[in-house]
């Protein structure tokens, strides 16, 4: 069975337990750049993807794309890499 990986916009470490919470997915799915890069607004999903192609993202993996935005606006995209 394919991977599945969680890109979400990484506003803060409470976003992930958040995220996780919801989806009732673990921790160890949701890729995290967030301690190492910072907050980088818009751009935090596709540099986690970034990332996560150089660490081991193989095609036929699932992936989850999550994109949050202040108030209550979210966008979300799925797809198979």
């Amino acid at each position: 069975m394919p991977a599945l990986s969680v890109f979400v916009h990484q506003v803060s470490a409470k976003s992930f337990n958040i995220i996780a919470d919801q989806t009732k997915l673990p921790m160890d799915k949701i890729v995290i750049v967030l301690p190492e890069l910072g907050n980088m607004i818009s751009a935090s999903v596709p540099v986690a993807l970034d990332h996560a192609q150089h660490g081991g993202l193989k095609s036929g993996d699932k992936i989850l794309l999550i994109g949050l935005a202040s108030g209550i606006s979210i966008g979300t995209f799925a797809l198979v890499w």
